[in-house]
């Protein structure tokens, strides 16, 4: 009976020191971002630079499956996006 009891206890503890650690940092944030696209001139696709989430919730626009309007492409990011928002409709940089 100890033999069986020690030969359990030994399994459960290695076992237990081989098992990966569970993950308790926090979870990544994805973040989505919708670019307008062109069509040049030789047929090719020019995506804009700016970020038109914002605009499109702004403007009512009709989102497609990917979260984005019509003739946008929808880009994901893990945390945080180097691509900057759009300027409202109607503004202007000077």
């Amino acid at each position: 009976m100890k033999k069986t009891i020690s030969a359990i206890a030994l399994l459960a503890t290695s076992n237990s020191m081989a098992m990966p650690a569970p993950h308790t940092g926090p979870k990544p944030v994805y973040v989505k971002v919708c670019l307008a696209t062109h069509v040049s001139q030789k047929d090719g696709s020019i995506w804009g630079g700016c970020d038109e989430s914002r605009n499109n919730v702004v403007e009512k626009r009709q989102l497609l499956e990917n979260g984005c309007a019509e003739g946008q492409v929808a880009l994901t990011f893990k945390d945080k996006s180097p691509i900057q928002a759009c300027f409202p409709p109607g503004m202007v940089q000077l």
